[in-house]
């Protein structure tokens, strides 16, 4: 009878335990007046139980990345024709030569002139005289020859040039880069907490 009576109470204060019912609204006013203690109990709360857990957090996703290489050039100089060699034929200088020869400004003639035999004669004589022609001495510039044409070898002109040359092509590489990630601690709960009767061993 007696083990019955402390079932009946252990179950008592299981279901007190799990139902949260606390206070002196549970039990029987303490004021009046009872029969033998068969046990006492106390209320102890366990606390809440936390722990930390390891976990990656993504920072940044993966990504492609494009990444372009632009061409490479260099100016270069280049000799090149600007007129080719020829051949032409040019007139020689023509050749003159001074000459002097007398020319004539006043042919001879035939002139009446009066004369006086001597200075105390009155008696006038008239004379046919002889008139010599007047020539004079001039310098003249004679075309001896009008000259040959001549070969002249003209050279080839050339100059420079400056262009620009490939020297490496461009391309476009993609690059994948991996996603990014971080370790971060989090809280967790282990244990909730909750609250139990624990039996006084020493007694009420």
């Amino acid at each position: 009878m007696r083990v019955s009576r402390g079932l009946v109470i252990a179950a008592g204060l299981i279901l007190l335990s799990v139902t949260g019912v606390t206070g002196a609204a549970a039990f029987g006013d303490l004021d009046r007046k009872h029969g033998r203690t068969l046990g006492c109990y106390k209320k102890q709360v366990d606390e809440a139980e936390y722990g930390y857990v390891a976990r990656q957090v993504m920072v940044r996703p993966a990504w492609t990345e494009v990444q372009t290489t632009p061409p490479v050039y260099e100016d270069r100089s280049e000799k090149v024709l600007l007129q080719p060699a020829r051949t032409v034929w040019v007139p020689a200088r023509p050749v003159y030569r001074t000459v002097e020869k007398n020319v004539v400004v006043r042919p001879a003639s035939v002139a009446w002139v009066r004369k006086r035999r001597h200075l105390l004669d009155r008696e006038e004589v008239v004379c046919k005289v002889e008139v010599p022609a007047v020539v004079r001495t001039v310098s003249t510039r004679v075309h001896v020859n009008a000259g040959e044409r001549v070969k002249q070898h003209i050279p080839a002109v050339y100059g420079w040039k400056h262009r620009p040359v490939l020297v490496r092509k461009g391309h476009s590489t993609r690059v994948k880069h991996p996603a990014v990630y971080r370790t971060v601690r989090e809280r967790i709960l282990v244990r909730p907490g909750h609250v139990r009767w624990v039996r006084i061993r020493n007694g009420c």
